[in-house]
């Protein structure tokens, strides 16, 4: 088995993208990044975790499917563009009444969903909503101070 890239790890999401095709590792780390993010964000729209679970999952999957084609635009603000897909599959799931997950199914990333898993949306989506009461500044000074291990100079 090869282990991660030191510099997938450390790297931008934008360079993580721009990695998927040629780095194992990018699209794991960029999934490890902003799986949850979007599936609390999910949730707090759905009020159900395992379809929060499955839509951020499709979402995730059409990412990848983007970002493996070697013919493809590079994408320069990752995180709005997954939250765009996001609320694509969000709006078809509101649509059609039901969970749909034909991207995720076809490349395996369709799997069964853990109590733990499910518990963890919904925690995401508690700081989520917490965030939402704080101001622009206060909520990215706390997420770069707790969530991405920044220093407090940086912060």
């Amino acid at each position: 088995m090869r282990r991660k890239h030191k510099q997938t790890a450390t790297a931008t999401d934008v360079e993580l993208i721009a990695a998927v095709p040629f780095d194992e590792w990018a699209f794991p780390e960029f999934y490890r990044r902003y799986f949850f993010p979007l599936a609390g964000w999910m949730y707090r729209r759905t009020n159900d975790a395992e379809a929060a679970h499955g839509l951020a999952n499709e979402a995730m999957a059409k990412a990848f499917q983007y970002a493996v084609k070697p013919s493809r635009r590079g994408v320069e603000h990752p995180r709005a563009w997954m939250f765009t897909i996001g609320r694509r599959e969000l709006a078809k799931w509101r649509e059609r009444g039901e969970l749909e997950t034909p991207t995720a199914d076809d490349i395996g990333l369709t799997i069964q969903t853990p109590d733990e898993r499910l518990e963890a949306i919904v925690e995401y989506s508690d700081l989520y909503a917490a965030l939402d009461q704080l101001s622009d500044d206060e909520a990215l000074a706390l997420l770069m101070g707790y969530g991405e291990g920044h220093s407090m100079a940086e912060v």
